[in-house]
């Protein structure tokens, strides 16, 4: 059942839950992916309803366990 929902996802999906599980902001996430933050904002609405979760920590664990991410995978810092 997890893994028929990991393929409901598409490309660009997987590839914002990635980088939130890796800590990214939604800014940070279309400041990188040349999107808008309320664009990524719909994907991570749109990831929560076809995953059926409802907190970014549960997304997490979802992108850990399908191995999208790492425990020990985190952001680099990004100094301004």
């Amino acid at each position: 059942m997890s893994k028929e929902k990991l393929l409901s996802l598409t490309s660009r999906e997987k590839e914002v839950l990635t980088m939130l599980a890796d800590g990214y902001t939604n800014r940070e996430v279309g400041t990188i992916l040349n999107i808008s933050h309320r664009t990524v904002e719909a994907h991570r609405l749109n990831i929560m309803l076809k995953l059926e979760k409802s907190h970014i920590v549960d997304l997490v664990k979802f992108a850990i366990k399908h191995q999208l991410t790492a425990i020990d995978k985190h952001k680099p810092n990004i100094k301004h």
